[in-house]
């Protein structure tokens, strides 16, 4: 089932971005390690203690207050990817989400999250990860990964060198970078 799309996605994947399938799996994990200490079940709590909107390993944000978050993005991105596939694959497991118009995906296995996490980037033509692989050796160091993260996922950035809000005010992309490299460093497989 998801298991062949997933296999699909991470070859495209590789095919894409240029980079090795077990690299991009190994990058995704930083990310996740990074977003919720690879805990799929993650959710956003802020300073306050209250809930934010990320949920998940790579805490996709949910919709909110008429506000669509990078979840609900994501599922159109894969109905839109497996539609182009002339339905290929079996992606029921975003048939709830959808109904109930809930894109929590702290409510997915680790498997239909990485699936989302691939097609989700995949399909957003300026998310390739391998065009951060600066000294072109075909692999990512962390400060390249930091690069991707930071543009292609952090749901705060919006340009370089601009404020972005954070849970503790704002913070310069050049500063995320470094706290990111920082939490990669601490990752262990």
């Amino acid at each position: 089932m998801s298991n062949n799309l997933l296999t699909s996605l991470l070859t495209a994947a590789s095919t894409n971005w240029g980079l090795d399938e077990a690299d991009i799996r190994e990058y995704i994990n930083k990310i996740a390690f990074h977003e919720s200490k690879n805990n799929p079940k993650a959710i956003q709590i802020l300073d306050d203690g209250s809930h934010g909107r990320g949920r998940g390993l790579y805490q996709y944000e949910i919709d909110e207050n008429n506000i669509q978050g990078g979840a609900h993005t994501a599922v159109n991105r894969l109905i839109n990817y497996n539609e182009r596939l002339n339905n290929k694959f079996d992606i029921s497991f975003t048939e709830s989400m959808i109904k109930n118009n809930s894109y929590d995906f702290s409510n997915l296995t680790e498997e239909e999250q990485l699936i989302m996490f691939l097609v989700d980037k995949l399909e957003d033509k300026t998310a390739n990860m391998g065009k951060y692989d600066i000294d072109g050796n075909k692999k990512l160091s962390n400060k390249e990964l930091a690069g991707f993260h930071a543009d292609e996922h952090w749901a705060g950035y919006e340009g370089v060198g601009t404020l972005t809000p954070t849970k503790k005010g704002k913070i310069e992309r050049d500063d995320f970078i470094q706290k990111l490299i920082k939490d990669y460093q601490s990752y262990k497989p």
